[in-house]
């Protein structure tokens, strides 16, 4: 792994979590309970996913889109494949090793990690202000571009989220 690929990829995965946590802290976030809700389709810059209802979609500089509720958050960023280029890097890889390089580059210690060939990813905690996070990482890859969608919420609420997560990973469609 260059020197230039590994400041890349940690850079952005590191700005990723801290806005992330920082926010979230700040904000009070994840304390409220979800109602009734219904699913519904969020597109941004080729990536769709269906959450549902209770999302609504937010402006964060460090993320291609953004949706939080009360309780919890999904944040995507897309990396586009002439990032890898410029920097030398083959985007010729599988989504495996570029979980890997995600979860290296971030220095992230994964609780699980799941393979395969259409999605891949991994599990991690995160402590911002005092306050443990549970995140569930996915990471998908597009017909110009790798995309990393992180779904977060408070780590007393990961039972009740994590089924969701994987549920709202599954709805996940790239370009």
């Amino acid at each position: 792994m260059t020197n230039r690929k590994t400041a890349l990829l940690r850079s952005a995965a590191l700005v990723a979590i801290a806005a992330l946590t920082v926010f979230m802290s700040s904000c009070g976030l994840l304390t409220a309970r979800l109602g009734d809700t219904k699913p519904k389709e969020f597109s941004k810059a080729g990536l769709s996913i269906t959450l549902d209802d209770s999302f609504t979609e937010e402006e964060m500089l460090a993320f291609t889109a953004y949706y939080q509720t009360s309780r919890c958050f999904v944040s995507t960023i897309k990396e586009e494949f002439s990032l890898f280029e410029d920097a030398g890097i083959s985007t010729d890889i599988p989504l495996d090793d570029y979980a890997q390089m995600v979860m290296e580059n971030s220095s992230i210690t994964p609780l699980i990690t799941y393979k395969g060939v259409e999605k891949s990813g991994f599990t991690f905690n995160n402590e911002a202000n005092g306050k443990k996070y549970f995140y569930y990482a996915t990471v998908r890859k597009g017909t110009d571009a790798f995309w990393l969608i992180q779904f977060c919420c408070a780590d007393t609420d990961k039972t009740d989220f994590f089924p969701r997560f994987e549920s709202w990973a599954d709805t996940i469609k790239v370009d």
